[in-house]
């Protein structure tokens, strides 16, 4: 206990070239030197691992975001040309920069993918998934949390324009040392299925299983999985974490 998988480093890669592309910009600020911060809960008060003699593996918490919240989120992303994925996906960024006490984190972000050459398939199997490697502040970032004063709206639009940056990307992706991918330790993904049309209708039927107990433990190498969700007019939010990097309060 106290040791959380994942943890590593990546090779530096050289500085892009004068004029180089975007492309290769973004993979110069991914594989610049980073080691992932290392969480740990303590001893539990059994004195044994996670996972033995009644400890749990990981953690669950979940609360719902109220309509008129909601709305107020919805305001914001329009001010910083987003949507509602943006704030949710800010505030997870802000919440693992206090608790680690640094702002250059990586975190992985759930996107759907389509397989060119199968453009309808989601219609069948549903959405496909992929992950792709967030850095909001970067290698040059401030390294004490949000304590440099920087406000939620700065912070909103570097990480909306971080995720347009990631969703577009095509290059390659470094990993860790360990071989696990980047976006291994904070997950984020964002459950709304509005653009495949009405969640009862024709077209698409959603059913959703009550609970948050359908969400699976966190992947080895996984501190946090944050996912969030419409609920009517409400976001639920839901949370796990390792119990090895964080206790349950």
């Amino acid at each position: 206990p106290g040791t959380i998988p994942g943890t590593g480093s990546v090779t530096p890669a050289a500085p892009p070239r004068p004029g180089a592309p975007a492309g290769e910009d973004r993979w110069a600020r991914l594989s610049a030197p980073y080691r992932p911060p290392v969480l740990t809960a303590g001893t539990p008060a059994t004195g044994t691992p996670p996972g033995t003699a009644g400890d749990p593996l990981f953690h669950t918490h979940g609360f719902t975001v109220e309509a008129d919240q909601v709305e107020a989120l919805h305001r914001l992303a329009a001010r910083t040309g987003s949507t509602l994925h943006a704030p949710v996906l800010t505030a997870y960024y802000r919440a693992l920069a206090a608790a680690t006490g640094r702002a250059d984190l990586v975190l992985g972000l759930a996107v759907s993918g389509r397989d060119h050459s199968l453009p309808d398939a989601h219609r069948v199997f549903g959405p496909f998934a992929t992950a792709v490697p967030l850095r909001p502040a970067g290698p040059a970032g401030p390294a004490s949390g949000r304590s440099d004063g920087t406000d939620f709206e700065d912070d909103l639009r570097r990480v909306a324009a971080e995720a347009v940056e990631a969703r577009a990307y095509e290059g390659p992706l470094p990993r860790l040392s360990n071989g696990l991918p980047m976006t291994a330790q904070f997950f984020f993904t964002y459950l709304d299925f509005s653009a495949l049309g009405p969640e009862s209708g024709r077209t698409l039927t959603v059913t959703r299983e009550g609970g948050d107990s359908v969400y699976t433990p966190p992947p080895s190498g996984t501190d946090v999985f944050l996912a969030a969700g419409p609920d009517g007019g409400r976001l639920r939010i839901t949370v796990r974490a390792a119990a090895s990097a964080f206790a349950p309060e």
